[in-house]
């Protein structure tokens, strides 16, 4: 609520609870999931460990990928064979 040049903040309950007119608001849950009450380091997100939501590393290590059919994957870059017939071309592709 504001009120001339002071503002009034109601108390917050649930997931983020703060007492009325307090500075300080905790989250303690998102969406009912308890978050862990870990500081994250730089470069840190918070990711969902089967149990609550805490602080890890933001990468993609565990993600496999594999080519479809007519393509090739060395390391991360995909490519794919030349095209013949009514299409041709590798990298830029013309219709005959």
């Amino acid at each position: 609520t504001l009120s001339g040049t002071s503002f009034q903040r109601a108390a917050l309950t649930g997931d983020v609870t703060a007492a009325a007119n307090n500075n300080i608001t905790t989250v303690a849950r998102i969406q009912g999931r308890n978050v862990a009450n870990t500081a994250p380091a730089s470069g840190q997100v918070l990711k969902w460990n089967g149990t609550a939501w805490a602080p890890a590393a933001d990468d993609n290590t565990n993600t496999t990928y594999t080519a479809g059919t007519g393509l090739s994957l060395s390391g991360t870059t995909f490519s794919h064979a030349a095209h013949t017939g009514d299409v041709t071309g590798t990298t830029s592709l013309t219709i005959a």
